[in-house]
């Protein structure tokens, strides 16, 4: 009993050290998970070796069957649970609300540089990139756990050189929070389909 003890709190304790994912973002989306000692690069996926195309044989013809026995697409699957959609939805906004406000934000920074032909323009262009980016920003917030202040640095250059943006983000997630979530969607979805079919054998 003590071992089975001592092994669910490991395991407990395990599910709460959190899966960190870096983001950077520079003309290229590059992002990595690490969980522990272990680190799993995601992004951008490395490109398979073309191999030369190999001859394959002229199909032969088979004689089909002249008649097929219908069965249902996923059209009609889809129209039958129909009804079950807006609680889907529903359970699905939860789960996502759920995991973002679980998620808490270690690193946030970005580095912009406004440039235009011309001083008006890019005066124009480096007022809409602030609005834009403090809009996103108090969304961010009110989304997701910051645990640092945000680094928002935008920039702009009447000479008219190119514009550039990079953005660094680093963001947490403990596994458990992800399964209570995803436990939670399915049991109610369960729920749903369960209340459904009673209903129906009521009607």
């Amino acid at each position: 009993m003590k071992i089975v003890l001592m092994v669910l709190a490991a395991l407990f304790l395990l599910l709460l050290c959190p899966v960190r994912l870096q983001l950077h973002w520079k003309e290229e989306l590059s992002a990595t998970a690490r969980w522990l000692f272990l680190r799993f690069p995601l992004l951008p996926r490395s490109k398979p070796k073309k191999e030369p195309p190999e001859k394959t044989p002229a199909p032969q013809k088979q004689a089909q069957p002249a008649e097929k026995a219908a069965q249902p697409g996923p059209v009609d699957t889809l129209t039958q649970y129909a009804d079950l959609l807006p609680e889907v939805l529903g359970r699905l906004k939860g789960f996502v609300v759920f995991i973002l406000r679980h998620t808490r934000v270690k690193k946030l920074r970005l580095d912009m540089l406004v440039a235009k032909e011309d001083a008006a323009e890019t005066a124009i262009a480096f007022g809409r990139a602030n609005q834009a980016v403090y809009t996103a920003l108090g969304l961010l917030q009110n989304l997701l756990r910051f645990g640092c202040k945000p680094e928002i640095n935008i920039g702009f250059d009447y000479l008219g050189k190119e514009e550039a943006a990079e953005v660094w983000l680093t963001a947490s997630l403990a596994p458990l929070f992800a399964l209570l979530g995803a436990g939670g969607f399915a049991a109610g979805l369960l729920w749903a389909l369960v209340t459904r079919e009673k209903t129906q054998k009521t009607a």
